[in-house]
C-alpha cells in the first residue's frame, strides 16, 4: 500500500512467514511435550527507503 501513496512511504517490512513458522513449531514443541521454558526470539525488520525519507 506504502507504494500507492505520493510521495511513496518509507516503511518497515516485517518478516512475516518467518515469524509464523517459528511460532508454529515453538507452539508444536508447546504441544509435544519437548519444549516447555519459555522462548524469546528476534526478528530483524528491514527498512524499506522511499521518496518519504
Amino acid at each position: 500500500m506504502a507504494v500507492t501513496c505520493k510521495p511513496q512511504l518509507t516503511t518497515v517490512r516485517r518478516p512475516v512467514e518467518e515469524m509464523a513458522g517459528a511460532m508454529a513449531r515453538l507452539l508444536q514443541g508447546h504441544i509435544e511435550g519437548t519444549r516447555t521454558e519459555p522462548t524469546s526470539l528476534i526478528f530483524e525488520p528491514e527498512l524499506v527507503l522511499r521518496q518519504s525519507a
